[in-house]
């Protein structure tokens, strides 16, 4: 899944290459309506907080001890603002542990850690 890369910066937030670089805040999460779903359905949600950014690599992450559930592109995220997402919770076998978090990631990689709960 891709080719491991050392990136070294030098001034001006440049790579050895001259590729620019872009530092984005992590993103936060304050709230999710509905608070909870019927864990055999998907379901659109609405995730409010800031540093929402629209990029292709958009997810949402549900998440509870050591289980978690990703969705990523437009059939499953969409951009609405920076304040303002819409996750749909996947359909799953079973209900999600309590507690679940609900988590957006703007890279794909790091996200949030917001603790927003969604069961």
């Amino acid at each position: 899944d891709g080719e491991a890369l050392e990136v070294a910066l030098t001034v001006g937030l440049a790579t050895r290459n001259r590729v620019g670089l872009r530092r984005v805040p992590t993103p936060q999460v304050v709230a999710v309506a509905p608070p909870r779903g019927y864990y055999r359905q998907p379901q659109w949600l609405v995730v409010q907080g800031y540093g929402f950014l629209a990029t292709e690599m958009l997810a949402c992450r549900f998440q509870a001890s050591a289980q978690q559930w990703t969705v990523s592109g437009p059939q499953d995220v969409e951009f609405v603002s920076s304040t303002e997402l819409r996750c749909r919770q996947p359909a799953v076998d079973a209900p999600f542990p309590m507690p679940s978090y609900l988590e957006v990631s703007i890279d794909g990689q790091v996200c949030s850690s917001s603790l927003i709960k969604y069961d």
